[in-house]
C-alpha cells in the first residue's frame, strides 16, 4: 500500500486505464486481493490516500474503492440474485453438452484461441498470473458477450474461478453491467481503436462487434430488502473464534470477547490459505492462551460438551460461497445448542443501506473531507455489551437502522475511545449528535431521531417541555435495571 500511495492521485486519474501487459501493471494499486480478504480495510486505505493527496485529487481512486462496496452492498440486499446466477451458470453448462458449436467457441475462448489478439492474450495472462488489469476485464467481458456470443454467466464463472482477487459481487454484477442487464439497456461495447490506444499499440483487434445484442436476462431481480438478520456476539460467553477468508479484519472488532478457541475455515486457493495463515498468527498473538482447534473439530461436534463451547463468532460473510458454508454451519451448531454469532464491520453497516439504488446515490451519501470516508448525518452510541438488556435493545436498533445512520461503539471494549470516564459512560446511556455529547433520555431521543420509524418519538422526547418527563422515566428504569438484568441472564 505504501508503495502505491504516491501514485493514487493525479497519476492514477490519468493512467489507470493504461494496460502495459503481463506483470507491468504499474499504474494501478494491485490491492484488490488484499481488500477482498480484508487484510487491509477500505477505510484504512482511503484514509491513507486522502492524507496523501486530498479528496479532490484522489477522487478517481476513491470512486474505484466505493464501486467494490457498492456491488457488495447491492447484492447483499438481493441475495436471490446470487442464487439465480448459480442456477444460470449450471443451465449454461448443460447447454454446452448439447450444443457443439457453443462448446467449441467456449473452449477456444477459455484457451485463448479465438484469433482476436487482445482477447487471447488476456485469456492466457489470466490463467498464467491469476490477474488482469481492471480495464482489460471490461473489454474481455464485452468481447466474450457481444463478439463471441457466449453466455455472460459462463464468462463471469470463468473469470471468478481464476482471479486471485475474485469477488462474487464485483464480478457477477460487473459482468451484468457490461451485458446491459444491470443498468437496463446500456451495454458496454469494446472498441478496437480504443483497445489499440490504451494498450500502447500492442493489439489491433479485428472483427469486434459494432452493435450490442443484449442477452435475455436469466436471473430474476427482486426489490431490495434489508440485509439478513444475524446474532450478535455475547461478551459474557466463552467464545470460539472462527476465521474465514472474508473475515480477517474481524480481529479488530472483537477485543472484548473471551476467546478460548481459534479455528480456521479452510481456504480454497493458495492465496486464501496464505491469508488465513497470516490471520491465525495475528490471532494467536492477540489471544495467546486460546487453543487452536481443527476445522474438523468444529464440524464433527464430537467433543462439544467436553469443550464447553457455547458460542462461535466470525466476521459477517456477505453473499457468496463463504456465507453458503456458514449457513450450513449455523444450522448444525443450533442443533447442538451453540450460537453462531457474527461481527459486521462498521464500514459495511454504514455503507450498505445506501447501495439499494445506483452507485452515485452511494457517493452522494459519503464524504471524505476528514481523512477517511464517513457517512453523513451520523449519531454515535456507546452501549454496555455486558448487559443482556442493552444487547437486546441495540440488536433491535441495528436492525431498524437501515440507513446506517448510527455508529455503535462497545463501551466495554478497552479499544473503544470514550469521551468520558469509562465508568461514567457505562453508568448512563450516552450518544453524540452533531458534535454534542448527550446522556440519558436526551441520548435516547437522538438515537430514535436517526431512525425514520422512530423519528416522531425522538422529536417528542427531545422537545424541551417533554424531555424532563422522559428523563424521570429513564431514572426509574435505572433503579430497576439490575433486577431486569438478572432476569435476562
Amino acid at each position: 500500500m505504501e508503495g502505491f500511495l504516491p501514485l493514487a492521485g493525479e497519476a492514477y486519474a490519468r493512467k489507470r486505464n493504461v494496460d502495459l501487459g503481463e506483470n507491468s501493471h504499474v499504474h494501478v494499486s494491485r490491492l484488490s486481493a488484499a481488500l477482498r480478504r480484508r487484510l487491509i480495510s477500505e477505510e484504512e486505505l482511503l484514509a491513507a490516500v486522502v492524507a496523501e493527496h486530498g479528496p479532490d485529487v484522489a477522487e478517481k481512486f476513491i470512486s474505484e474503492v466505493f464501486w467494490r462496496t457498492y456491488w457488495k452492498g447491492w447484492l447483499e440486499q438481493r441475495p436471490g440474485v446470487w442464487a439465480g446466477y448459480k442456477e444460470a451458470v449450471e443451465r449454461a453448462k448443460q447447454r454446452l453438452e448439447g450444443d457443439r458449436g457453443l462448446a467449441s467457441r467456449y473452449t477456444d475462448a477459455c484457451d485463448g484461441r479465438t484469433g482476436i489478439d487482445c482477447f487471447d492474450a488476456w485469456s492466457q495472462e489470466l490463467q498464467a498470473t491469476e490477474y488482469l488489469h481492471n480495464w482489460a476485464r471490461m473489454q474481455f467481458a464485452s468481447i466474450w458477450i457481444f463478439t463471441l456470443g457466449l453466455p455472460w454467466e459462463l464468462g463471469a464463472d470463468f473469470m471468478l474461478e481464476r482471479l486471485v482477487d475474485g469477488d462474487q459481487a464485483s464480478y457477477t454484477l460487473s459482468w451484468r453491467w457490461v451485458a446491459g442487464l444491470h443498468t437496463s439497456g446500456k451495454p458496454y461495447l469494446a472498441n478496437a481503436e480504443r483497445v489499440q490506444a490504451t494498450t500502447g499499440g500492442r493489439f489491433a483487434p479485428i472483427g469486434l462487434a459494432t452493435r450490442a445484442l443484449i442477452p435475455l436476462d436469466n436471473v430474476s431481480i427482486p426489490d431490495a430488502s434489508p440485509p439478513r438478520l444475524f446474532a450478535l456476539p455475547d461478551p459474557s460467553c466463552p467464545t470460539t473464534l472462527l476465521l474465514t477468508v472474508v473475515s480477517l479484519e474481524t480481529l479488530a472488532g472483537i477485543n472484548a470477547l473471551d476467546i478460548q478457541e481459534i479455528a480456521v475455515m479452510p481456504g480454497e486457493t493458495d492465496a486464501d490459505r496464505l491469508s488465513l495463515g497470516d490471520a491465525l498468527v495475528r490471532a494467536r498473538l492477540r489471544w495467546p492462551n486460546a487453543a487452536v482447534i481443527d476445522w474438523v473439530d468444529i464440524t464433527s461436534w464430537s467433543d462439544v460438551k467436553a469443550s464447553g463451547r457455547v458460542q462461535i463468532v466470525t466476521g459477517f460473510a456477505a453473499v457468496g460461497p463463504t456465507a453458503d458454508r456458514l449457513e450450513k454451519l449455523k444450522t448444525e451448531s443450533a442443533a447442538q445448542g451453540i450460537a453462531l454469532a457474527e461481527h459486521l464491520r462498521d464500514w459495511d453497516r454504514r455503507t450498505w443501506p445506501h447501495c439499494r439504488k445506483g452507485f452515485f446515490h452511494l457517493r452522494e451519501k459519503t464524504s471524505h473531507s476528514e481523512g477517511s470516508p464517513s457517512m453523513t448525518e451520523r449519531v454515535t452510541v456507546w452501549f454496555d455489551s455486558n448487559c443482556p438488556l442493552c444487547r437486546r435493545e441495540i440488536a433491535l436498533i441495528r436492525r431498524l437502522d437501515r440507513r446506517g445512520a448510527i455508529r455503535f461503539l462497545d463501551a466495554c471494549d478497552p479499544a473503544t475511545a470514550c469521551p468520558l470516564n469509562r465508568a461514567d459512560i457505562l453508568a448512563r446511556f450516552h450518544a453524540e449528535e452533531a458534535g454534542t455529547l448527550l446522556s440519558g433520555a436526551a441520548a435516547f431521543a437522538a438515537m430514535w431521531r436517526a431512525i425514520p420509524a422512530l423519528r416522531p418519538l425522538g422529536l417528542i422526547a427531545g422537545w424541551p417541555p417533554v424531555t424532563p418527563l422522559f428523563e424521570t422515566a429513564y431514572l426509574g428504569f435505572l433503579r430497576y435495571r439490575p433486577r431486569l438484568q438478572r432476569m435476562l441472564q
